[in-house]
């Protein structure tokens, strides 16, 4: 069923013209590339998520990795991101998540070249802009983040993120309180409307770590999305026990984590799985 309307936050749940949801998303960070140099490919993903009944893909609008690169002052940008919205919408039942910098993209020159293509008819293909992937690892400030998520909720109707949360540290490295903290840091009202989290890869509690983590997160006021939980091929560490991966899932959604990407090693570059 194609899901109608904007998608938008209701205290902690996700909520569209058809009601509330919880939205599972595929790892399809090498989207607009593929779209550029390798459609056919992309679009069998993409199809692929389509029979198994998935919600969005969580898409990167730039990264510098040699040979994938996704560089918004290709000519064509905006074309490329808006054909690709659509096709995974109107043709697929996909919403996007996309997140605008993955490497070292200005959030703000992102944010305005996304709102444009966003803003002309798109409002509704859309789950949510995430200004920066792992903002603790990029060349930007928080103040940069902050303006661009602010500027977002100004111009867009969409949920906004500004970044994962476990990045914390970097900017309250004595925090006793990391809950408050990250409200504080991550969710100001004018400039975030959506928590993003990567959680930990770990096997702790004789496995189960991951799964129980969502806890971690409970009933916070505002939706939250499990933005890169470990899963096949995944970095760090891999989960491909179908069971672990369920329950992963299912703590979210009890606790308020309702927004699930299945995240996998394909999805992250498009390369063929050896």
């Amino acid at each position: 069923k194609l899901r109608k309307g904007i998608v938008r936050g209701d205290g902690r749940s996700f909520v569209d013209d058809d009601g509330p949801f919880y939205p599972l998303g595929g790892t399809l960070f090498w989207s607009l590339n593929g779209w550029k140099n390798d459609q056919a490919r992309l679009k069998q993903n993409l199809e692929f998520l389509k029979q198994h009944r998935f919600d969005y893909v969580r898409i990167l609008g730039e990264v510098d990795w040699p040979g994938k690169e996704i560089d918004p002052n290709w000519p064509d940008y905006s074309q490329v991101l808006g054909q690709f919205i659509d096709y995974a919408y109107d043709v697929c039942g996909l919403r996007t998540e996309l997140t605008l910098v993955g490497g070292k993209g200005d959030p703000m020159v992102l944010a305005q070249k996304a709102a444009a293509v966003i803003n002309a008819g798109r409002q509704h293909k859309i789950l949510d802009v995430e200004v920066a992937n792992e903002s603790y690892g990029r060349q930007l400030t928080l103040a940069q983040m902050t303006d661009a998520g602010r500027w977002l909720r100004q111009n867009i109707p969409n949920l906004v993120a500004l970044s994962s949360g476990e990045g914390l540290g970097s900017y309250a490295p004595n925090s006793t309180d990391w809950l408050a903290d990250y409200r504080r840091i991550y969710m100001p009202a004018d400039a975030a409307s959506l928590g993003t989290i990567h959680m930990d890869r770990g096997f702790g509690d004789d496995g189960w770590r991951v799964a129980r983590q969502p806890w971690d997160w409970k009933d916070q006021p505002f939706p939250i999305s499990h933005n890169e939980p470990i899963g096949p091929r995944s970095s760090v560490a891999e989960e491909v026990d179908p069971i672990r991966l369920a329950m992963l899932r299912a703590v979210g959604l009890i606790n308020g984590v309702e927004a699930f990407v299945l995240h996998n090693g394909a999805g992250v570059f498009g390369a063929v799985d050896p």
